[in-house]
């Protein structure tokens, strides 16, 4: 019986127990009614989630008639809501299905977060998933996007949304309300082909399964392969990711010489990449770049900006870029400087032989507080700005040849921080100090600035 496979599947897949309250998103469609019913009959706590779109007039009218009805039938709780869908859509410059989902969803954590619903279950069966993945492939997508929709996920703080009917073709689900003598309701936007959801399901899915009779079947099967495969792509992505991506503070820094020996290393990359925005079109011309070996060659995306480094890409948030304008101001004997890219930590202290030693960590400085003119200014470095970098025997430089000479990436420029004591510049911030302001054997007191991130 298919409430065996049902059960079977949930167990299986561990989507959740007996012990569970759980909320079913009942639209009054052939799918949720049979969900509904195979829930209650298994014997799972369930309240009932409809959703009144406003879409369809009197027929969405008559849809939440008939839910509430079946709410009472099944003596459980029920929660209605109706949405401005067409509204909310053009307010928001989405599809109606986008909005739709985007309502209903939200409106769904809502009630998990405040009934005490352990998580959401969906009606979504194996058609679903095939149509979900043909329109992906049409679209364009990777191996994830390959493996369709998952059986479980996490739905908010603690809570989930499971799909117990995934495994499940429909026409065997229609099959059980028959034998179950269920009434449910029918769509009428479920026959129009203006939907891409529907031009795949009546359109492109009976060509296939012209081809093949037994396309749900295989379709599981090449499914449970898919799947195989990810789980294996993924390790090693894992273990790539470990070997050649290095965060430090708000930057990425991803090794170029290891990705480009991969064999898969394009699409490797292109995984790595997806987080943060960058589309398959532009991970090509990424790897072109970078295997041309076109260094300060820099790419956008709408969140993070890449440049192709020397021996690295160099990743960082758009967001974290800081604005020309910020300025602060660091005052005789403040102990410590926060702004919202990093802190620095102060002390002064009497001049020691110890302290007369030139600092290697370049996220210390170390000056002679007789030659600063207080209060002490933390800015961006601007065009034209130069100083007299320590060790350079007191030549002048511009500190965007400086930068140029430290091989700093070049999205990375634009966030180099320098402290001036007047019009000088004292410290370019975790680089170098400047000569005329370093410790001497004529020193008294010296100021330590730490930078922290």
């Amino acid at each position: 019986m298919l409430i065996d496979t049902f059960l079977a599947y949930i167990a299986q897949n561990r989507l959740f127990t007996l012990e569970n309250r759980i909320l079913v998103a009942v639209s009054g469609g052939l799918d949720s009614i049979a969900l509904l019913d195979m829930l209650h009959k298994a014997g799972f706590q369930t309240g009932i989630a409809h959703v009144n779109f406003q879409l369809r007039g009197a027929e969405s009218e008559g849809d939440e008639a008939f839910v509430r009805a079946l709410a009472d039938c099944y003596q459980v709780p029920i929660f209605v809501t109706r949405f401005d869908t067409q509204g909310y859509a053009e307010a928001h410059t989405r599809s109606i299905q986008v909005s739709a989902r985007e309502l209903r969803y939200a409106w769904f954590a809502d009630i998990l977060a405040n009934e005490g619903y352990d998580g959401l279950v969906t009606a979504h069966h194996a058609n679903d998933n095939l149509e979900t993945i043909l329109h992906r492939w049409a679209r364009g997508t990777g191996i994830m996007g390959l493996q369709g929709i998952p059986a479980r996920a996490t739905f908010g703080a603690g809570k989930w949304l499971a799909r117990p009917l995934l495994g499940t073709a429909q026409a065997d689900i229609k099959l059980y309300a028959m034998q179950n003598n269920l009434t449910w309701r029918e769509d009428s936007s479920n026959a129009e082909d203006k939907y891409t959801r529907n031009l795949i399901r009546h359109q492109v899915v009976p060509v296939l399964q012209a081809i093949n009779p037994n396309l749900e079947q295989t379709f599981q099967a090449t499914l449970e392969r898919v799947k195989g495969y990810a789980a294996h792509f993924e390790q090693s992505l894992a273990e790539l990711k470990a070997k050649i991506c290095t965060q430090k503070h708000q930057t990425l820094y991803i090794e170029l010489a290891p990705l480009l020996r991969e064999v898969a290393g394009k699409v490797f990359l292109a995984e790595l990449l997806q987080p943060y925005q960058f589309m398959y079109e532009k991970v090509q011309l990424i790897w072109q770049k970078a295997t041309e070996n076109a260094i300060g060659t820099l790419f956008l995306s709408s969140t993070h900006s890449l440049v192709i480094d020397r021996e690295a890409l160099v990743l960082t948030a758009l967001s974290a870029l800081p604005a020309p304008a910020e300025k602060y101001a660091l005052a005789y004997d403040t102990p410590c400087l926060p702004t919202p890219y990093f802190t620095l930590q102060v002390a002064y202290k009497p001049y020691s032989a110890e302290a007369h030693i030139l600092v290697q960590n370049a996220n210390k400085a170390f000056l002679d507080v007789a030659t600063l003119e207080f209060p002490l200014t933390v800015r961006l470095w601007e065009a034209g700005d130069f100083f007299y970098p320590l060790g350079m025997q007191g030549r002048k430089k511009k500190v965007s040849d400086f930068l140029n000479d430290q091989k700093v990436p070049r999205n990375l420029k634009s966030a180099v921080w320098v402290l001036c004591a007047g019009k000088d510049i004292v410290w370019v911030i975790g680089h170098r100090i400047a000569h005329p302001y370093r410790l001497t054997a004529h020193t008294t007191e010296v100021i330590e600035i730490v930078l922290e991130f």
